[in-house]
């Protein structure tokens, strides 16, 4: 969410300074509103290369098999296995069965 808030914080940061640039009376706060974008852009880019590192940290302690072990491998057929039966017999064949009954009411009238 920092890198959100910080870019969103840069981008007004940049604007406003284009804006209020050109007036001559206000030309230091318009050099002072760009200095504070590029620095929120510096903070923005640092935050979400710390939050992609502990994401790939995260994900690389999380390994449970190495691929090659058998169980593993019977293990994840069975469950992709489960997976498509429970998809199958929840989400498609209602479905498709309310659409059957939609069509032969829509028929029948």
């Amino acid at each position: 969410m920092v890198p959100i808030v910080t870019g969103s914080a840069a981008a007004v940061f940049f604007l406003l300074g284009a804006v209020i640039g050109p007036s001559r009376p206000h030309h230091a706060l318009a050099d002072a509103l760009r200095t504070a974008a590029w620095s929120t852009v510096a903070a923005a880019v640092a935050s979400a290369l710390i939050g992609l590192l502990g994401l790939l940290f995260s994900a690389a302690r999380q390994r449970t098999a190495p691929p090659g072990d058998p169980q593993h491998a019977q293990d994840l057929a069975a469950a992709r296995t489960a997976w498509r039966t429970a998809l199958l017999h929840r989400g498609l064949v209602p479905f498709l069965l309310a659409g059957l009954h939609a069509a032969d009411a829509g028929r029948d009238a």
